[in-house]
């Protein structure tokens, strides 16, 4: 992300208390942005599913991946935690050390275009030698002390320097061959950690390493888990996860760029980069609508999902079903809070959409951030959703359940792409290949009070959450306007409060509530019944 980040797992804390139902998806965008660029991915899951024709099985690989930020030149990623994300971390075994000690490290496409410019610039090793700490500009004074020795004696005509740190690999080339001109440096053959030095270029085999391949050896440092992500952006494989719409924008922040102040230029940036995005937990909202109360699954949560199909509870799907394997077996220990094994699920639910195609290949994400609970969804668990819930959808349009082709099933589910699920908006989802859908929600509620002159809105609110799904905002001193989840919760309302003495409750009209526009009708009726007044008097005269 960019400047200071906060940790950040799910919507968090914070972000929750800000999804409300009035929102659009453009409204909803503008309140986390600032929130967002504050906060990191810290874990990522990534699943390859491939299609084996000779046994009609699917083999799931799986991956975790744990991000660190770094600091090079005047690039400093940085993020700040907070004391409910380490105990949220801790209760879910998250591994410190490795986060700390094994981090990848990445750069968004902004700051790799920065930092290819210093380079172009002659910048980066300037940048590079003024940040160093304190034992690094030892280490980088004991090794040219070495070369000075070295080259007093008249033994070895190579040597060696091993140097762990990448960075600090570049800064040693630069800083000896400025030192000692005579010098040749370069990459040690089959150890990338070693500098090899000759001592001119009338040794056996002596050659210089040109500059252009030490700073892409130092590129490829730098932008480290950017590269999956460039590689995932050049195949343009179907990419799913569950309930993503803060993951994209996460997304964007770490790996594209700060945020866009337009929400329409963040969905094109998101679609240019990944134009085939579906969302499990939108499909399963929409197909869940295709089973009756008894047969439904509990709730559209990935674990709900999941367990849902790996336990054959939906009986359409009996036949038919080809098997999920994964190649190498998660950890037992692994849990619905492990980025690589919530990937593996979110794909079963899709399996059957790439079903009989050989060398299929889908790729689901699972992102997990540094701040309390949901940010990083299983990309296992995904992509098993994802390929029955694509199965089921090819079925469903030929009213037959057989087994099924990649292509029908690609053609079933063509519908839900680009499509991303929103909580509790006024939209169902964001569309990032076109214009979002309009208004989805029930129209609002109107309650006044019919005693106090000044509503409470905290108890309306309390009153009500009863009910259903609701979000209360003040409108004037005495009322105030409802948004609601579903129309039931809307009947439900109107129907217990139709004879209440303490408030009335009412479907909102702006003509009949809005004072406002109460007064621009009487305007216009006045100014209109006066100009017939002027007329007819002329008229008469």
């Amino acid at each position: 992300m960019s400047a200071e980040r906060r940790p950040l797992l799910d919507i968090g804390m914070d972000l929750c208390q800000i999804q409300k139902l009035f929102d659009t998806n453009e409204e909803r965008y503008n309140r986390i942005k600032t929130e967002v660029s504050k906060m990191i991915m810290t874990q990522v899951g990534l699943t390859m599913f491939q299609y084996d024709r000779d046994h009609d099985t699917y083999v799931a690989t799986g991956y975790t991946f744990h991000l660190c930020p770094q600091i090079f030149g005047d690039v400093d990623q940085s993020f700040i935690f907070q004391a409910s994300t380490l105990k949220f971390l801790c209760r879910h075994n998250f591994n410190f050390n490795k986060f700390t000690y094994e981090g990848l490290p990445y750069l968004s496409k902004e700051e790799e275009v920065r930092v290819r410019q210093h380079l172009k610039d002659n910048q980066m090793f300037k940048n590079l030698t003024r940040m160093l700490d304190m034992d690094e500009e030892k280490l980088l004074q004991h090794y040219c002390s070495e070369v000075s020795k070295w080259l007093a004696s008249k033994e070895e005509d190579t040597m060696y320097i091993d140097i762990d740190s990448p960075v600090l690999r570049y800064v040693v080339h630069n800083e000896i061959r400025l030192r000692f001109p005579e010098v040749l440096t370069t990459d040690s053959l089959g150890n990338s950690n070693k500098v090899l030095l000759y001592k001119d270029k009338y040794v056996d085999g002596a050659n210089s390493a040109p500059m252009a391949i030490l700073e892409e050896n130092l590129m490829s440092h730098l932008l480290g888990f950017s590269q999956i992500i460039s590689l995932l952006e050049s195949y343009k494989k179907p990419i799913m996860g569950h309930n993503i719409f803060l993951d994209t924008v996460l997304l964007h922040n770490q790996f594209i760029g700060p945020l866009p102040k337009k929400y329409s230029t963040f969905k094109r940036n998101i679609n240019n980069m990944f134009p085939n995005i579906y969302d499990t937990k939108y499909i399963s909202h929409v197909m869940a609508k295709k089973l009756s109360f008894d047969e439904v699954w509990k709730s559209n949560a990935l674990q709900d999902l999941y367990e849902f199909f790996s336990e054959a509870k939906c009986r359409k799907l009996q036949n038919g079903v080809n098997l999920i394997k994964l190649s190498t077996p998660f950890d037992v220990k692994q849990s619905y809070h492990e980025a690589g094994w919530d990937s593996f699920c979110t794909v079963d639910v899709f399996r059957l959409m790439m079903m009989k195609q050989n060398q299929a290949h889908t790729v689901s994400l699972a992102f997990k951030a540094t701040r309390p609970k949901k940010m990083y969804f299983h990309a296992a668990d995904r992509w098993y959703c994802f390929i029955r819930l694509g199965h089921w959808a090819a079925c469903e349009n030929s009213g037959n359940y057989r087994p099924v082709g990649p292509t029908e099933v690609l053609s079933a589910l063509a519908p839900f792409r680009s499509k991303v699920n929103i909580i509790r908006g006024a939209i169902l989802y964001m569309d990032l290949a076109d214009e979002d859908p309009p208004r989805q929600r029930p129209e609002l509620l109107h309650v006044r009070s019919l005693q106090e002159r000044v509503l409470n809105v905290e108890k309306i609110a309390s009153l009500l959450a009863g009910l259903g799904s609701i979000d209360v905002k003040p409108y004037d001193s005495r009322s105030a306007l409802v948004a609601v989840g579903t129309q039931h919760t809307v009947d439900k309302i109107l129907k217990q409060y139709r004879d209440s003495r303490e408030y009335k409750i009412s479907m909102y009209n702006v003509y009949r509530h809005s004072m406002q526009a109460r007064m621009a009708v009487w305007g216009s009726a006045i100014i209109t019944g006066s100009l017939l007044l002027y007329v007819l008097h002329k008229s008469v005269k």
